[in-house]
Parts: structure tokens; C-alpha cells; sequence
């Protein structure tokens, strides 16, 4: 069931949302392939740093996040 509940986590939602809505501008010529592939760095980098910093700000307050 904790698989279930981190595919649907609210930044991993985020994530492939916005690798998506990425991904058809790249179809739409509306950007490049490079800056496609930088954006989904960063949002791959986002998504690691925001699954670290909730993992230790839920060890230091007690609470969970989701």
C-alpha cells in the first residue's frame, strides 16, 4: 500500500505533470530538445530534493508528511 501512496504523492504528480506538459512543447517546436532535457533535470533534481528534506523534517518534528 506505501507504493500505491507515493505514486500518488503531490510532488511526484508534480513531476510527471510537468515532464509531460514539457515533453508536448518539445512536439509543438515551441522548445528545444536540449532545454527539454535540462528541465527535466531540474525537476528530477526538485523531486529528490523534495523527498529528502520531508524525509528529515518528518524525523525532527514527528510529524509525516503525506
Amino acid at each position: 500500500m506505501e507504493r500505491i501512496n507515493d505514486l500518488l504523492s503531490r510532488k511526484f504528480l508534480f513531476a510527471v505533470l510537468a515532464t509531460v506538459l514539457a515533453f508536448v512543447l518539445v512536439l509543438t517546436d515551441k522548445v528545444a530538445a536540449q532545454d527539454f532535457l535540462a528541465f527535466v533535470g531540474v525537476i528530477g533534481a526538485e523531486y529528490v530534493l523534495g523527498n529528502v528534506v520531508s524525509k528529515f523534517a518528518s524525523k525532527d518534528t514527528g510529524s509525516v508528511d503525506e
